[in-house]
Parts: C-alpha cells; structure tokens; sequence
C-alpha cells in the first residue's frame, strides 16, 4: 500500500510483461541460495583456477554476496578468473544433506610474507552457528602463519578470537630492551 492509496486498497498494478522483465533482472540479485554440489559433505572443498567451473561458480556466489553486502567496489570473486585464490567451500552445519550444500566460502591468496586470508563469507543462515570453526585448524596447517586483510567486519574478528588467531609477528616492530 502505497500512502496515497485509501486504507484496505491495493497500489496500481504494473505492466505483466515489466513485471517479468524485472523480476528475472532482481531475482539474482535479491535471492541468495547456498550452492548444492555432488560431492561427498564430510569437510570444506578447495577450489582454485583449476577446479571445475560448478565449485567456482559456487565460490562466484559468495564473491557477489559480500561484494553486494558490504558495497565493495567489485566482486571479490569470479567464476572466470579466479587468479591465485585458493577458496575454500564450507559445508552447511547441521544440514543433513547427502550432497555437499556450500554455507560459505573462505578465500586466501599469497602475499610477499606468505599467505593471507583475503576475504570469508557466510550465508545469513549459516551465521552463527560456528560453521567455520571446526575447520581452522585445516587452515592453519595449510597456510601456517597467515594474515588476514582488512577491513575486517565484527563478526569475523569475533571468529577469529574465538579460534585464536593472531597476527604474524612483524620483525621490523619488535624491539629488544
């Protein structure tokens, strides 16, 4: 209802075929779906360059979510170039599924020093439920000291305390008394 329209009165209805038009134009944009994938559910999937076009896109989904949600200049991540990420798929907690349903992704990229945690996403109804937790120590062994890009949201530095995480230390800052 619109406020001109008289109480208990719908608003005019749009032309069907704009109403088509632009439904199929923001149903992408508007919907966020965790990707379903025919693999095994019993830990994260890497996925590089390399990997088969259905685990990018499902790493695609994610970049564009994070890029939408927080108004970042550009996707963060993309089906066709995925440059030197390694992301990594999170298996959906608590959903019994025989097929692998992606709850997220976490993507890390080499640096000068290393490795760093370029950027994490988590579907808003994975959120909350530690879905990242129980596999960070998969990340550690992997990635050793790594570090993490910032800006880094509330929610990730409340997970990144929570699995105790901290930054590499930094050579040039330490000081002998």
């Amino acid at each position: 209802m619109t406020i001109d329209s008289p109480p208990g009165t719908l608003p005019p209805r749009v032309d069907p075929e704009t109403f088509r038009s632009e439904r199929r134009f923001l149903a992408g944009r508007t919907r966020l779906e965790m990707p379903v994938l025919p693999h095994d559910t019993s830990g994260p999937i890497l996925v590089t360059a390399g990997s088969p076009r259905n685990l990018r896109k499902a790493v695609e989904v994610y970049g564009y979510a994070i890029f939408r949600e927080r108004s970042y200049d550009f996707p963060l991540a993309s089906a066709d170039d995925l440059g030197r990420q390694e992301a990594w798929l999170i298996p959906a907690p608590r959903l019994a599924a025989v097929s692998f349903v992606a709850a997220g992704a976490v993507s890390f990229e080499p640096s000068p020093d290393g490795w760093e945690l370029h950027w994490m996403y988590l579907h808003p109804y994975a959120r909350g439920r530690q879905a990242i937790d129980p596999h960070w120590s998969l990340f550690q062994d992997r990635y050793g000291s790594f570090t993490v890009q910032h800006p880094i949201e509330p929610a990730a530095e409340a997970l990144l305390r929570r699995v105790g995480w901290s930054p590499p230390a930094d050579p040039e800052r330490e000081t002998t008394p």
